[in-house]
């Protein structure tokens, strides 16, 4: 049996349908195929760091710190887990012996809760915290890779690499560190380097010469793979915490973003995932002839639609 015409009111105009889910899809993928710039819901980059023993909000756009509140700890080192919570790496005020452990930090407050020891009674060193996708902890430890079981938070050492690692970071399923042939601390040179998280061993990706002049503190990757870099300056002006960033990390090219206000000097950085705007490259040939090809499809449907309900 067949549907009888549905027929408009006198004088009334009948709404046009709304663009279907298929089409809106299909634009989508042509979109992204012709490379137009196609942005993402925007948000202010933001993260945490460590000013003496203080917990302190980064705003990343403006380079402006604001203070949370007290943690009580001489820490070194900070990340923020998959699913929104603040681990830092430190070692309680009071006993220059005192071992390094692992704690959660109120993001609102900056008060500590302890998970665990990290590290065994004794002097440890904390080159930097990091979680990868997996939501699993890993901090370097005098220089070398250690697993951390998030229950206990001990950590465990990974292989035995003859560099100096400092800075640590996972993108995209890989481990990405700065890494120094001194083996009594670290120090200039650096250089960038992936890091095997199943034997700690590390593999070179290129010299940074342009950090030459600072001691890395800390690195994090941002969502869109970024990275982010807070060093020490030591020259030309000493004691100056400094938050740089390498957009494309494999061209060593490294920009200046900004000079950190700080009377204590600056340590530990965690990035809060965010989304921000997103540039695909510029249109090319044939990306640009098929969202011709759709958008002429478009306007003949939209016409004859309205014909219709003409």
């Amino acid at each position: 049996m067949s549907r009888p015409a549905h027929r408009p009111q006198p004088g009334v105009r009948p709404p046009i349908p709304p663009t279907s889910s298929r089409l809106r899809s299909l634009i989508w993928v042509v979109l992204l195929a012709a490379g137009l710039p196609i942005a993402q819901p925007a948000a202010a980059l933001e993260g945490f760091a460590l000013e003496g023993d203080l917990l302190v909000h980064l705003d990343l756009g403006s380079g402006a710190s604001a203070e949370i509140g007290s943690h009580g700890l001489f820490a070194f080192a900070l990340a923020y887990s998959p699913d929104g919570v603040l681990y830092a790496a430190g070692k309680r005020q009071g006993i220059p012996e005192n071992p390094q452990e692992l704690w959660i930090l109120d993001q609102a407050t900056g008060q500590r809760t302890l998970v665990g020891q990290l590290s065994p009674s004794g002097v440890a060193l904390v080159g930097d915290l990091t979680f990868d996708d997996s939501g699993a902890l890993w901090v370097v430890l005098d220089g070398q890779l250690h697993s951390v079981d998030l229950g206990s938070g001990v950590a465990t050492r990974i292989g035995d690499e003859e560099g100096w690692l400092q800075g640590l970071a996972e993108f995209g399923g890989t481990f990405y560190g700065i890494e120094s042939d001194d083996p009594f601390g670290g120090g200039p040179p650096w250089r960038l380097v992936t890091v095997d998280e199943a034997t700690g061993v590390t593999a070179p990706i290129l010299d940074l010469p342009a950090l030459s002049t600072q001691d890395i503190l800390a690195m994090d990757f941002d969502t869109f793979g970024r990275l982010w870099v807070l060093g020490l300056q030591f020259f030309p002006t000493p004691g100056v915490s400094r938050l740089l960033r390498l957009d494309d990390p494999f061209s060593g090219e490294v920009e200046l973003i900004h000079e950190l206000d700080s009377d204590f000097g600056v340590e530990g950085l965690a990035l809060v995932p965010s989304l921000s705007s997103v540039e695909v490259p510029a249109l090319g040939g044939a990306g640009a002839a098929a969202l011709a090809t759709l958008l002429v499809a478009v306007a003949c449907r939209t016409m004859r639609r309205r014909q219709r309900a003409g």
